[in-house]
């Protein structure tokens, strides 16, 4: 009576493709054999607003927006010849910090060349304004509009935000959805 060789996970015993190669065993990988085919998962909401926002822009700004921050890059250069500062600053810089009642807020601070720049970090040019977006604070802000409004009692950059959950009465703070 013949006996045939072991199956390729028994005949390696730890030694690898050579040992079971050498016992005459197949010429195939063990996991094919003991797992199979990778069984789908369903998507998670994260991914599945990721998946909605693929063709669409990371960041935007509403023609409010984009006059105000025209207008505050202009008003810096004039600061700067006034005062000589070095300096002069190609665009702002969107961030999220963990701060405020409902968890993070954003932070918007002008962006120079010599600023530190992440690999991470994209950059929109949108109407002659670049809107530098920091590769820490992607995942919270990936479709969200700028916009700037003007009340009796203030003015203020506002977020419309695909990814909160729910923000704080006065609206500097929110929560996003997968934290």
């Amino acid at each position: 009576k013949s006996t045939s060789p072991p199956l390729y996970k028994t005949t390696h015993q730890g030694q690898g493709r050579q040992a079971a190669a050498a016992a005459g065993g197949p010429q195939m990988s063990s996991c094919a054999e003991d797992v199979g085919p990778v069984q789908a998962k369903p998507l998670t909401p994260l991914q599945r607003r990721m998946l909605e926002k693929k063709d669409k822009s990371i960041f935007s700004l509403t023609p409010n927006a984009v006059y105000r921050v025209k207008n505050l890059l202009s008003m810096h250069k004039e600061l700067k010849s006034a005062e000589s500062l070095s300096a002069e600053p190609v665009g702002i810089r969107i961030g999220v910090k963990k701060r405020g009642c409902s968890g993070y807020s954003y932070t918007v601070n002008y962006e120079y060349d010599t600023s530190a720049k992440k690999p991470q970090d994209s950059r929109v040019d949108q109407s002659g304004v670049s809107v530098f977006v920091d590769g820490d604070a992607l995942f919270y802000v990936v479709g969200t509009v700028m916009d700037f409004t003007v009340s009796n009692v203030e003015e203020k950059f506002t977020f419309a935000n695909p990814n909160q959950k729910y923000q704080c009465g006065c609206g500097e703070s929110f929560m996003p959805f997968d934290v």
